[in-house]
């Protein structure tokens, strides 16, 4: 266009320059045809290099704003940002360049986990998170009429075929220039950016268009890690916090039954006149404070071979009512002395599982036993076991106070205790629960707490069900 434009230019100022030779006598009529020769070899070469010419101006110009913009879209997310700061940022550069009116980014639904969806980009798994340019009261909740591209395209469209177009329309017209451009990383589709404008201008720039897509993609990709790395240096924070928790918890357990040794020690040194008629209740005190020492120690050690995945456990088809009794008659004197009515629901028929006989019934002991120390004086424990689809499901109740949603979770760590009043009277050593849990794991059963039905907690096991023998026909 711009090639005819200017040999148009060059014949008509020839004629022109003709027209006055002749007007002014210089020129007669015979010599116009070679004027009008040596005008044209001469006129049109230069006029084909000024074509040349302004077509690279023109190109250099035009390379030149692509670059500025590109550089400007790199500046506006050059900061990880959540997928709505990083698509609205891309959004305003575009329309404040001059590339487009209005926009909107759209990212594939998290829900659409299925990978041929994602491939695919169903429209319907398509959830904008930033529009420019939207009328008053534009629901970004519209599904768009299409699918996601698979390369930049371009082309006229009308408003009535798209909802998030319909949505532009006061500032594209009602038969804008439209481009999607899928916004991908690698072979996976994250979402589409979409352009719009009342002319086609930069929205037939492919090369634009594209580097905006993938720029955005790794915008997303970019804040998606920096959420990740986020995440993990929280988490890292809150495990160290954990472990001098930890670590203050042991030096507190083990520091009142060696006082209680160590006092002992003191006296007999200095005094060895104080046992005569005190020596039973000293030695009592010696016997508790090492009964204690060697309960956490054991504890402590049952723990660590538990995560080391260290302890000993078997799993075979056993009669799971035999672990419930034998951990129940060894507990039966604690419930006495604190006048608690333990009540058993347990199946005279075998009731069988595949688990570790002596793990299952180390479980039980820790969870009676936490049952017996959280629930008051005459308060009541329950033991149930029965069989849930493929899963033999055992529970224990108690009366105690109870555990908060925010706590149910965080009782299974080592030491943690609940933070409400009266709970650091209550004796042990907070390893029984996060031992019972992992033995739990061990067997391939699970291990969580919620409320009981009456008030108190519910502590639930369910380990996965032995399957029952062919009968012979």
């Amino acid at each position: 266009m711009l090639a005819t434009l200017v040999i148009v230019a060059a014949v008509a100022a020839q004629f022109a320059l003709a027209t006055r030779l002749l007007d002014l006598d210089i020129l007669d009529q015979s010599q116009l045809p070679q004027l009008l020769t040596v005008g044209a070899v001469i006129g049109a070469p230069a006029a084909i290099l000024l074509c040349a010419v302004a077509w690279h101006l023109h190109f250099l110009t035009r390379e030149r704003r692509r670059n500025a913009i590109v550089e400007m879209l790199v500046e506006a997310l050059a900061v990880p940002a959540n997928p709505e700061d990083a698509g609205r940022a891309v959004l305003v550069t575009l329309t404040e360049s001059g590339v487009a009116t209005a926009g909107v980014v759209a990212v594939l639904s998290t829900d659409a986990a299925d990978e041929s969806t994602r491939r695919e980009g169903a429209s319907d798994a398509l959830a904008p998170v930033a529009t420019v340019g939207g009328r008053r009261g534009w629901s970004p909740d519209a599904a768009p009429g299409s699918e996601l591209p698979t390369a930049a395209a371009t082309r006229r469209e009308s408003v009535t075929d798209d909802p998030w177009l319909l949505g532009l329309e006061s500032t594209i017209g009602r038969r804008p220039w439209v481009a999607r451009i899928p916004v991908e990383h690698g072979d996976e589709v994250l979402g589409v950016l979409l352009l719009a404008g009342r002319r086609r201008g930069w929205l037939r720039d492919r090369a634009l268009l594209h580097t905006a897509g993938t720029l955005l993609a790794a915008a997303f990709d970019h804040g998606r890690q920096y959420q990740v790395a986020f995440e993990h240096t929280r988490d890292l924070e809150a495990e160290n916090a954990r472990r001098r928790e930890f670590l203050y918890a042991i030096a507190h357990e083990l520091r009142s039954p060696l006082t209680s040794i160590q006092a002992f020690a003191e006296l007999l040194t200095t005094d060895r006149g104080l046992l005569d008629g005190n020596s039973d209740l000293l030695l009592a005190s010696l016997s508790r404070g090492v009964d204690r020492l060697a309960t956490f120690v054991n504890d402590l050690l049952d723990l660590g071979r538990a995560e080391a995945s260290g302890l000993n456990v078997t799993t075979s088809v056993i009669d799971v009512t035999e672990a419930l009794r034998g951990a129940e008659t060894i507990l039966r004197p604690a419930f006495m002395s604190r006048e608690q009515a333990l009540t058993i629901d347990i199946p005279d028929s075998p009731l069988r599982a595949v688990a570790d006989s002596r793990a299952l019934e180390q479980v039980m002991l820790n969870l009676l036993s936490n049952a017996n120390r959280f629930t008051p004086t005459q308060g009541a424990v329950g033991m149930r076991a029965l069989l849930i689809e493929q899963r033999v499901r055992i529970e224990v109740l108690d009366s105690g106070p109870g555990i908060d949603q925010a706590d149910r979770e965080r009782i299974f760590e080592p030491f943690y205790r609940v933070h409400r009043a009266g709970a650091h009277e209550v004796p042990g050593s907070g390893l029984g629960l996060a031992v019972a849990r992992r033995l739990t794991e061990l067997q391939g059963g699970k291990l969580w707490v919620e409320a009981g039905d009456a008030g108190g907690s519910r502590f639930c096991i369910e380990l996965p069900a032995a399957e029952e023998p062919a009968t012979a026909r």
